[in-house]
């Protein structure tokens, strides 16, 4: 587990479920970035059921970075296998943005998806996310191409890190 300026940054266990879905629905309720669809499809998907089961998948990657007991940072890797994984989302609490915590999650994905045999990581950001493209490109990510109309008719950006 890494550490980032006293934040401890590890694999998401069941009962940290709870409180990363929590942060999750904190990080993009009220946001504009994202349509009221595609904030419902995401609480559909991300229920404590449905994340507890994906927990067991070899396929997929979820960290927490933990200030004591409490989660203020999540991120995801959604499918490892044929050398590439598709990171999802990586979000940090408000109150703890700012503290390298995000490059850490970031770094910490990396690390792991190449032992795990990956050779690139993918993503997509929504346009106009500035705070993720900012961190994409201190992570040494690569902007490839604009995705017009993509999830739920909205524009993204698709990313490439090759570890």
């Amino acid at each position: 587990m890494a550490e980032a300026k006293g934040i401890r940054i590890g694999r998401l266990t069941a009962r940290d479920i709870k409180q990363a879905l929590a942060l999750l629905n904190q990080a993009f309720r009220g946001r504009p970035l994202y349509t009221l669809v595609g904030l419902g499809r995401r609480e559909v998907f991300f229920t404590p059921r449905q994340l507890k089961m994906a927990l067991r998948n070899p396929y997929m990657l979820f960290l927490v970075a933990k200030h004591g007991k409490k989660v203020v940072g999540f991120s995801n890797v959604w499918a490892i296998y044929g050398g590439v994984g598709l990171s999802g989302w990586l979000v940090v609490h408000p109150d703890y943005r700012h503290q390298g915590i995000g490059r850490a999650l970031a770094m910490a994905e990396a690390k792991i998806c190449k032992a795990r045999g990956c050779h690139t990581l993918i993503t997509v950001s929504r346009t106009g996310n500035t705070a993720g493209e900012g961190l994409l490109k201190a992570t040494d990510w690569k902007k490839l191409i604009q995705l017009k109309r993509y999830w739920y008719k909205q524009d993204y950006w698709l990313w490439e890190h090759r570890l």
